[in-house]
């Protein structure tokens, strides 16, 4: 208990939610932070059908839990539209991970809606259209195999176990299918990943030594329980595994985290992980962001399906200067890096929040 108690600590100190980098919330709306799976699947009678479509698009993951979405229903059409006023401007200034976020709103949407009994046409992002829309279309329900992952889906940020997993499961991993324009990149192997982790080190020194970055992150942060159910969104502590703190204290760790230290932190967790990787588009346009979306959502359910973790370690793809060498040293070719993921055994993690759904209405 003691050791447990000095790592928790230990964790604090560097910073609370390790990582740093706009880390996807994998978390829910619960009404506390300890429901158990068979309470978070019990939907509010009074929602309308196309509501709780719009309930289970709000439980992807999206960056820092700001839950950068808000939608809107005309009939059997829904539309998702960016929250802009939940941007990241430090961290995000092209809106890229914002658009990858609301594509994963979508994904969950899509399968959702299958299990409800529609068919779907997408239309994508484009110069005229600055939203996604759904027409919805009554159809033979689908229930998706990834459909009761997403009540339980989460972003787990601790140490995984180290655990090797057989190529049964790899093979399973590795059949997850993707979209027009956007590939995966499996690292699996000891060199690669050390590869990886010069990236993901020189990342967390350039972020964490950033004044700006800090400021934003601790913005988002949400140090103790009343400040996370004031908010519903937000990166809350005890998520990541650190104990409640009251602001002024948590905020003192965090902006005097050694960017060393967070780089030892995330290399270390890193290691412990089955194996990570590389989500790369061959555009950097809003619709290739939202397909990338759809894509690391769909991995992410179908992880969580096979009984295992995953979480995001984005930084050697958010420092620009890093980016172009990350592409080249990963053998991407012309495809642009746009997340970095890793996965493994581990145990649960406390889920967040997330806004009711007449917050994110049109």
């Amino acid at each position: 208990m003691l050791h447990k108690e000095i790592a928790r600590r230990d964790l604090l100190k560097l910073g609370l939610v390790a990582g740093g980098a706009v880390l996807f919330s994998g978390c829910q709306k619960a009404v506390n932070m300890d429901l158990s799976t068979s309470q978070l699947r019990v939907s509010d009678p009074s929602n309308s059908k196309m509501e709780e479509l719009i309930r289970y698009a709000t439980l992807a993951a999206n960056g820092h839990n700001t839950q950068p979405w808000k939608f809107r229903i005309m009939d059997k059409t829904l539309e998702i539209h960016p929250d802009l006023s939940r941007r990241l401007n430090v961290v995000d200034p092209q809106d890229r991970e914002l658009w990858i976020s609301l594509g994963c709103a979508l994904e969950n949407l899509v399968i959702a809606a299958g299990a409800a009994g529609f068919a779907n046409e997408i239309i994508y992002p484009a110069k005229e259209q600055n939203y996604i829309k759904i027409n919805l279309q009554s159809d033979t329900t689908e229930v998706s195999h990834l459909f009761n992952s997403i009540q339980i889906r989460q972003s787990t940020r601790s140490e995984y176990n180290h655990e090797k997993l057989s190529n049964v499961l790899m093979d399973q991993i590795h059949s997850v299918s993707t979209e027009p324009g956007v590939s995966l990149k499996f690292i699996e192997n000891i060199s690669e990943t050390e590869r990886v982790i010069e990236y993901l080190n020189a990342g967390n020194m350039k972020q964490y030594a950033d004044k700006a970055f800090l400021e934003e992150l601790i913005f988002w942060l949400r140090f103790n329980q009343k400040e996370a159910l004031s908010t519903m969104d937000g990166l809350f502590s005890k998520c990541s595994g650190n104990p409640t703190v009251p602001r002024f204290l948590g905020e003192m760790f965090v902006s005097s985290t050694k960017p060393q230290k967070q780089a030892e932190a995330d290399a270390k967790k890193l290691l412990s992980s089955s194996g990570s990787v590389v989500f790369a588009t061959d555009n950097d346009t809003p619709e290739s962001w939202v397909r990338c979306g759809q894509v690391f959502e769909r991995l992410s359910l179908h992880l969580t399906s096979l009984d295992l973790k995953s979480a995001l370690v984005n930084q050697p793809i958010e420092v620009p200067e890093l980016r172009g060498e990350f592409q080249t040293a990963m053998g991407l070719g012309s495809n642009l890096p746009q997340l970095l993921m890793r996965f493994g055994v581990a145990d649960a993690m406390p889920y967040s929040l997330r806004r009711p759904v007449e917050e994110v209405l049109i």
